[in-house]
C-alpha cells in the first residue's frame, strides 16, 4: 500500500472525500476543484481537513495521475 501524507482532490463532488479518507486513513486530503469553489461551505462539511476555492497555482506543478468525469488525482512530478 502507497504512504500518502497529503492527498489533493480536485473534484465535482464532496463525497469522494470519505472513500479517500478509508483508503488512506492518515492522509491530510485537501478538497478543491470546481465544487469547493462553487459551493465553499458545502464542501467544507464534507469533513475534508482543508478546502481549496479558487486557482490552484500548486497543481500546475504536479504530475495528472488520472482524471475522469468526477474527478482528478494529482502526485508530485518526479522530473521538475
Amino acid at each position: 500500500m502507497w504512504r500518502v501524507s497529503t492527498l489533493r482532490l480536485g473534484s465535482l463532488f464532496g463525497s469522494l472525500y470519505a472513500f479517500y479518507k478509508t483508503l488512506f486513513p492518515t492522509a491530510e486530503v485537501w478538497l478543491g476543484g470546481l465544487y469547493a469553489s462553487l459551493m465553499p461551505k458545502h464542501a467544507a462539511e464534507s469533513g475534508a481537513d482543508y478546502v481549496h476555492t479558487g486557482i490552484f497555482e500548486e497543481a500546475e506543478k504536479l504530475v495528472r495521475l488520472y482524471s475522469n468525469a468526477l474527478y482528478t488525482i494529482f502526485i508530485p512530478n518526479p522530473n521538475p
